[in-house]
């Protein structure tokens, strides 16, 4: 084509932070695969190179240093062709001007010492681009504050972790604690892990360097046990924030906790006796976290202090933020004495309490001194752990609290929240009354009159008898209130495609439960499901696979909406239920199913242990989808078939196999079009749409030229891989894969234009078909079943002769064996060989006086005509058979077939010495 000059204009840059630059550009016109984004700091110093892959118009780079220059380059992919459309140098300080923080002061951590990270095209960093770097060099962050502090790590070290992922903990905190000068001045740092009882794993005074403390990181022992996170905060301010410890006076102290699920006790207010002491919470969650308590836990501002990531690998991601953002609260904090919180944010006090009922009651208290900007009511039964939470304006000091049990004890705390912080709370507790009493005698059934709504009723009914004796009574509770949600929301039964979703109903005559669900990716949809009122759970379907979702059920009632609860959860990985499919059993193709499929002949083949099946013209092979892939697929996989076409194969494209809805309309699939010499992938997307790769280099339309062929299609979350005959071929950029329908088909050898059940196929011959669920795969496979190698290397090494040095030599009339000390004569070796077993029935050798065409024929029995011509001169070796060299009318236990070399020196005698004999693989 044709050169087009890159232009400035369109490319748009715009600053998100000082180290962070968003790049958008106008998406090329006409058919392009993807982008390629190139950021290239200009330095006459080894410089890290960054490259991204996207099918999108933009993508976000991070890590920038704001005095650097870079050079930006956009180029669009198109198969093996790359176009610059776009470029530009910059520096993040001549874009835009630096932010400061929320108190006019510029961070004071050492920015600049980052590398460069290109993130997704959203800007998310999740893996939906392909990032390479070109160069090793890095530069490591390192806080260059002077200040000191006391930080505590505390980490969950419960059985939901396991072993592999509590390793990525480890590393995590070693990321963490490396950029910080360590020592009794400076930076101190304790560890706790955590279980159903924390241990100390070392205090703040045991380590007085760096390459201590990360020693000790990376050696501490995994725990095990259950998740009580209250009881490990405790111990915290107890234990590991005490002098004896290591504990400095006006010294800042932060406590950073890692978990991966709900605490089993209150966390919340062990989590308060902290902050109340002056220390600042920040909590990391990952996996099965709750945040709803994390942000509970933390100090505030919760955008600083509060992180949750969706997988152990993920927490990798975090160290560079954190580190900073520790960094700066070390800096600023050191920069003030430490104050006792409850002078700088002072708490409410005198609490009274009025309109005491059965149901509800109002709260009143004092403001403090200084006003804050709202008050956080928390309450909960003596019972019960899970708190109720009502917010309040804080120019109001009074609530009135409903929709409480009768004859019941709470709890109580009210937290003034500040611009930054929160005060120590104002604590106490209550009791609700008993409700009014009715009485009622029948025999059988009776009716309650006179039910009130938004009233809670506690049904009490004993036995009365003849003789004035009274049973004990049995006690229901009935409610008429509507306002409250569900609570303890679990999920379970996780499986590829579903999620089992249940919870706990509240006190209260729920009409129904509106239940709404949405995977967290990017551009997910929300979807619905309503469940009547009387149930508690509900199955999720048609998820997509090792996916997390956020869920959230509301309660319905007849003239309003209640209060509503959520969770998070994950759908099971398809490789986890399945390694891996093979098809070829799917579709019936083995030795023992094949004669029951019409429309297909098995065709065994000498040097392979796999019969190959042939496909004859308009054969209906389909299967169920849901008989094959119940769960569906895994987002990254590999399809790997063996096959060949034949000269009976149309000229028009078909699939060698695709996957088609419950309308037969296809939705993935691998096709071959014999004239254009091309091979296409073509997939449902995340949003969708069916999406087409095409791939037509070389090595592709050897395909198409009537010989055994193995492809491997590696499938991940941003490219599609091709290899032929275990060699790479080429990779195409790709969307990850959606959700494919399960209600459909999944069909062999269709002709593209058709549709139907009873649609066209076309004949080619198949010997194997598989869908391993990795992306490696492809490394470990050597090709070694593919008939046209494996025949070169049973040739070459299991028919080795007794003088290797040795060889043939044709005069033109005749074969000599130059210097030869022994009796040799040059001949060729014909082993005939039962196909079923591999067994050598006989081996004998054809002399050059003796028609060796005919011996062949003769030796096999053969009916058909022997071609073995090409002998003729001392030629490659060949295979005659088993069509050329296979006995007529019997079946295929006795055929027999023929396996021929070139001429060989081999010694006068007859028969054959052992080491002539072929020792065939498998």
């Amino acid at each position: 084509g044709t050169w087009r000059k890159p232009m400035q204009m369109l490319l748009k840059l715009t600053v998100l932070s000082e180290d962070r630059l968003q790049m958008k550009w106008k998406e090329a016109e006409g058919p392009v695969q993807g982008y390629k984004v190139r950021v290239r700091p200009i330095s006459d110093e080894p410089q890290p190179e960054l490259m991204l892959t996207t099918t999108r118009g933009r993508a976000t780079v991070a890590g920038l240093d704001s005095q650097q220059e870079y050079s930006l380059q956009i180029l669009t992919i198109n198969g093996t062709q790359e176009r610059l459309i776009a470029k530009r140098r910059f520096t993040s300080k001549g874009l835009g001007t630096q932010r400061e923080d929320g108190v006019g002061r510029k961070r004071q951590c050492d920015t600049n010492k980052y590398l460069p990270i290109l993130l997704s095209s959203d800007g998310s960093g999740h893996p939906s681009s392909t990032l390479t770097v070109l160069s090793t060099a890095r530069k490591v962050f390192e806080c260059d504050s002077s200040g000191a502090a006391d930080i505590v790590l505390v980490v969950d070290g419960s059985w939901s972790i396991g072993r592999t992922n509590f390793k990525r903990v480890r590393d995590f905190l070693e990321g963490l604690v490396t950029p910080f000068t360590i020592g009794s001045s400076r930076v101190q740092i304790a560890l706790t892990q955590y279980s159903g009882d924390p241990r100390t794993e070392w205090q703040l005074n045991n380590f007085t360097s760096r390459q201590q403390l990360l020693e000790a990181v990376r050696n501490f022992r995994y725990k095990g046990g259950n998740t009580f996170t209250g009881q490990a905060l405790i111990h915290v301010l107890e234990e590991n924030l005490k002098e004896p410890a290591g504990a400095r006076p006006n010294t800042p102290s932060f406590l950073i906790l890692l978990t991966d699920g709900k605490s089993q006790d209150d966390a919340i207010a062990a989590a308060n006796r902290l902050k109340k002491a002056g220390v600042e919470i920040i909590a990391v969650g990952v996996k099965n976290a709750d945040e709803a308590e994390l942000r509970q836990v933390a100090s505030e501002p919760l955008e600083l202090n509060v992180y949750n990531v969706n997988d152990f690998p993920l927490l990798s991601k975090l160290v560079p933020r954190l580190a900073r953002i520790l960094c700066g609260k070390i800096e600023d904090r050191s920069k003030r004495p430490t104050e006792d919180p409850a002078m700088s944010y002072p708490s409410p006090t005198d609490l009274v309490l009025s309109e005491l009922a059965s149901r509800e009651v109002r709260l009143s208290w004092t403001a403090p001194s200084r006003s804050p900007k709202q008050y956080r009511v928390v309450f909960h039964s003596m019972e019960g752990q899970n708190p109720q939470e009502v917010v309040v304006n804080g120019k109001e000091s009074s609530v009135l609290l409903k929709g409480l049990s009768s004859q019941t004890q709470y709890h109580l705390s009210i937290f003034p929240v500040y611009e930054n912080n929160v005060g120590p709370a104002l604590r106490g507790t209550f009791a609700t009354r008993e409700s009014l009493t009715h009485s009622l005698f029948f025999n059988e059934d009776a009716i309650l009159e006179g039910v009130e709504d938004d009233k809670e009723y506690q049904i009490s009914m004993s036995a009365l008898y003849t003789d004035g004796a009274q049973s004990e009574a049995v006690a229901i509770r009935y409610s008429t209130l509507s306002g409250g949600g569900p609570s303890s929301v679990t999920i379970s039964e996780e499986t590829p495609n579903s999620l089992l979703l249940s919870w706990v109903p509240p006190n209260a005559h729920v009409l129904q439960y509106h239940v709404s669900y949405s995977a967290l990716t990017e551009d997910s949809q929300e979807q619905t499901v309503l469940v009547p009122g009387n149930e508690n759970h509900v199955r999720l379907q048609t998820l997509f696979p090792d996916t997390r979702y956020s869920v959230l059920v509301t309660a319905e009632y007849k003239n309003r909406e209640g209060g509503s609860a959520s969770a998070q959860g994950k759908t099971g990985d398809v490789c986890l239920c399945c390694p891996g499919f093979d098809m070829m059993e799917a579709f019936g193709l083995t030795q023992r199913a094949h004669s029951s499929v019409e429309g297909v002949s098995i065709e065994p083949f000498i040097f392979s242990t796999l019969p190959s099946y042939t496909l004859f013209q308009d054969v209906q092979l389909t299967q169920s989808t849901r008989f094959i892939h119940p769960a569906g697929l895994s987002a990254e996989h590999i399809i790997s078939i063996a096959f060949r076409l034949l000269q009976d194969t149309p000229q028009e494209p078909f699939t060698l196999w695709q996957l088609t809805d419950i309308d037969f309309e296809p939705k993935m699939g691998v096709a071959l079009d014999p004239v254009k010499k091309q091979l296409l992938y073509f997939s449902l997307d995340y949003r969708g749409e069916v999406q087409e790769l095409m791939f037509d280099q070389p090595q592709v339309q050897r395909l198409f030229y009537g010989s055994f062929h193995k492809v491997h299609l590696s499938v991940s979350q941003v490219s599609v891989s091709l290899s032929v005959d275990c060699q790479h071929v080429g990779e195409r950029p790709a969307r990850p894969l959606g959700n494919l329908p399960t209600d459909g088909f999944e069909m062999l050898g269709k002709l593209l234009r058709t549709r139907g059940p009873r649609s066209g196929s076309a004949t080619f011959q198949l010997q194997s078909f598989e869908i391993v669920c990795n992306t490696t795969w492809v490394l470990e496979d050597t090709c070694c079943d593919i008939p046209a190698q494996v025949s070169i290397w049973t040739l070459r090494h299991a028919l080795q002769v007794p003088f290797p040095s040795l060889h043939c030599v044709y005069t033109g009339n005749s074969f000599t064996v130059p210097g030869s000390v022994r009796q040799t004569r040059c001949a060729v070796i014909i082993v005939c060989l039962h196909l079923s077993s591999l067994s050598v029935v006989k081996c004998t050798f054809v002399y050059p006086y003796i028609n060796f065409k005919k011996s062949i024929c003769q030796m096999c029995k053969n009916k058909y005509k022997c071609n073995a011509s090409k002998l003729k001169g001392g030629a490659v070796a060949q295979w005659v058979g088993p069509r050329s060299c296979s006995p007529v009318g019997l079946g295929f236990k006795s055929r027999l077939g023929c396996l021929v070399t070139d001429w060989r020196p081999v010694l006068g005698v007859s028969p054959p010495p052992p080491a002539l004999r072929p020792e065939l693989p498998g």
